[in-house]
C-alpha cells in the first residue's frame, strides 16, 4: 500500500512538471505569435535597411542608410512596436526583450520616435534613398509595407540619374495616398487590419539608369490624429521582357491587403504632369528643367523661394517651347526652391517643388514650414511621419501657397536648352539613436497605444 501511495505521488508530481513545461512553451509561443509576422522580401533588392533598423544593432529600430532631405533628424523618425511587421523575431527592450516579431518602420508624426525628428503640420517631408543599379534593365518593381492615419498627402517617386549627385529625371510614380477620416481596425480585429501593402508593383520605362533615388514624401495636416508609416521597402530593375511597352507615367493604386473606408483620392492624370528638377551648376547660378506632358500650348513662369513655402517670386516667364532656365546671380553655398506654374490657359497647373544649391556651400537643415503643392502621378499600385527635397517628373497637384515673405531677387537669364548639371543631394546614414520610455499616448501613425 506504502509502495502504491509513492508511486501515485510520482506520477502527480511527473504530470505537474509536464503540464509546467507545457504552460512555458504556450506562453513563449503565444509572445511570439502576439506580434505581427509577414513575408520576407524578395530576393535582388536595392534598397539598403528596408525595415528601417540600426547598422549597430538590428535589433534596434533606425533611418540608417536614408537621408531627411530636410537635414538628419528633422522630420522623420524610426519606430519600433509589435504593432509594426516584421519577417523576423527580433529581441528588443521596447518589446521587453522577448523573442516576438518587434517590428520597425520609418515614420511621420508629431510625436517622438525612437530615432530622429518630429513632423510638423503642413510641411512636405522627404526621406530618400539613392541606389546603384545596371542601366540596361528598364523594368522597375516597388513593394512596401504602409499604415496611414490623416494625411495630406503621401507617395513615392522613384528618378534616375547618370550619377549619384544628379540632376534627377522622374521616372516613375508607383504610389499616391490621400485621407481624410481616421481609420482604427474594426470591432474585435487587430492592427494588422489597417496595415496595408503595394503589391508588387512593376513599369517599364523608356531609358534604364545607373543611379536611382526612391524618394517618400508626406504631408501631415494640422490635426493630432495624423501619421504614415511605411517599412519593408522593396525596389529592384529587372530586364524588360518581350512584348513590353514601356509606360513612363502611370495611374497609381494601392491594394491594400485590408480593408480601409478612406475617402476616395482623385489621381491626377499623367496627361497633367509638370514635373520639374533644379540643381546648382556654379557659385552663382542654378539649373531648373521640367517636362511638360500636357502639350496643350501653356507658357511658363518661373518661380523661386527661399524655404519652399513662402515668400514665392516671379523670376522669369517663358514661351510654351521653353523647358529650361538658368537662375543667375545667386548667393554662393545657399539653398533655394523652384517650382513653374503654367499661364495662358483656362487651367493654371503648378509642378512640384524642388530645393537646389549654389556651388560654394552646404545645403542648411531648414526647409519648407507651411504649405506647398506639388502635383505627383501614380502608377499602378503598394506609420507614423518626413520635408523637403523633390525632384521632378512624376506629379502630385497641391495649392499655390500664399506669398508671405520676400524673397532675394536675383538676376536671371532662361534658355532652351537643358545643359547637364549637378545636384549636391547626399545620403548620410543617421545614426541609430535612442530607445523612448514607453508612454501611453494613442499613436498617430497607427491607432495603437505608442511610444515611437
Amino acid at each position: 500500500m506504502k509502495r502504491f501511495t509513492e508511486s501515485s505521488i510520482s506520477i502527480k508530481i511527473l504530470t505537474a512538471l509536464i503540464g509546467a513545461i507545457l504552460f512555458g512553451l504556450l506562453l513563449s509561443q503565444a509572445s511570439t505569435l502576439y506580434a505581427f509576422q509577414v513575408s520576407p522580401l524578395p530576393e535582388g533588392n536595392l534598397i539598403t535597411n528596408p525595415w528601417f533598423r540600426a547598422f549597430s544593432d538590428p535589433n534596434d529600430s533606425a533611418l540608417d542608410g536614408w537621408t531627411d532631405a530636410a537635414g538628419q533628424n528633422a522630420y522623420w523618425s524610426s519606430s519600433q512596436k509589435e504593432s509594426n511587421p516584421s519577417p523576423d523575431i527580433v529581441y528588443s527592450s521596447i518589446c521587453g526583450n522577448e523573442p516576438v516579431y518587434c517590428g520597425t518602420s520609418a515614420r511621420m508624426s508629431f510625436r517622438n520616435g525612437q530615432s530622429g525628428g518630429i513632423a510638423q503640420p503642413n510641411v512636405d517631408a522627404y526621406l530618400y534613398q539613392i541606389v546603384a543599379a545596371d542601366a540596361s534593365k528598364t523594368r522597375l518593381k516597388f513593394f512596401m509595407h504602409w499604415v496611414s492615419h490623416i494625411v495630406d498627402e503621401a507617395d513615392v517617386v522613384i528618378y534616375g540619374a547618370t550619377s549619384p549627385q544628379g540632376p534627377w529625371t522622374a521616372v516613375w510614380a508607383p504610389f499616391y495616398h490621400s485621407q481624410s477620416e481616421l481609420e482604427m481596425p474594426p470591432e474585435g480585429g487587430t492592427i494588422e487590419d489597417i496595415w496595408n501593402q503595394t503589391g508588387m508593383l512593376e513599369t517599364v520605362v523608356t531609358q534604364g539608369y545607373p543611379y536611382y533615388k526612391v524618394q517618400f514624401h508626406v504631408r501631415l495636416p494640422d490635426d493630432i490624429s495624423t501619421g504614415f508609416k511605411m517599412t519593408g521597402v522593396y525596389f529592384t530593375v529587372e530586364d524588360a521582357i518581350d512584348g513590353d511597352v514601356p509606360t513612363p507615367t502611370q495611374t497609381v493604386e494601392s491594394t491594400p491587403d485590408a480593408t480601409i473606408t478612406a475617402e476616395p483620392t482623385v489621381e491626377p492624370s499623367p496627361q497633367d504632369q509638370l514635373l520639374l528638377t533644379a540643381s546648382g551648376v556654379s557659385e552663382t547660378q542654378i539649373q531648373v528643367n521640367w517636362t511638360d506632358y500636357a502639350s496643350d500650348g501653356s507658357n511658363y513662369t518661373v518661380q523661386r523661394s527661399p524655404d519652399g513655402v513662402t515668400g514665392w517670386s516671379e523670376v522669369s516667364r517663358l514661351r510654351s517651347n521653353v523647358s529650361s532656365y538658368t537662375d543667375t546671380g545667386l548667393d554662393f553655398g545657399t539653398t533655394y526652391f523652384y517650382r513653374v506654374q503654367t499661364t495662358g490657359t483656362s487651367t493654371t497647373r503648378t509642378s512640384n517643388v524642388d530645393p537646389a544649391t549654389t556651388k560654394g556651400g552646404t545645403s542648411p537643415t531648414l526647409v519648407p514650414t507651411p504649405t506647398a503643392t506639388i502635383t505627383v502621378e501614380p502608377t499602378a499600385g503598394p506609420t507614423d511621419e518626413p520635408t523637403a527635397e523633390p525632384t521632378s517628373t512624376a506629379t502630385v497637384t497641391k495649392p499655390a501657397p500664399t506669398p508671405t515673405s520676400t524673397a532675394p531677387a536675383p538676376t536671371a537669364t532662361s534658355t532652351s536648352t537643358a545643359p547637364a548639371s549637378t545636384a549636391t543631394p547626399t545620403n548620410p546614414a543617421p545614426t541609430a539613436t535612442s530607445t523612448p520610455e514607453p508612454t501611453t499616448t494613442p499613436d498617430s501613425g497607427d491607432g495603437l497605444v505608442l511610444s515611437a
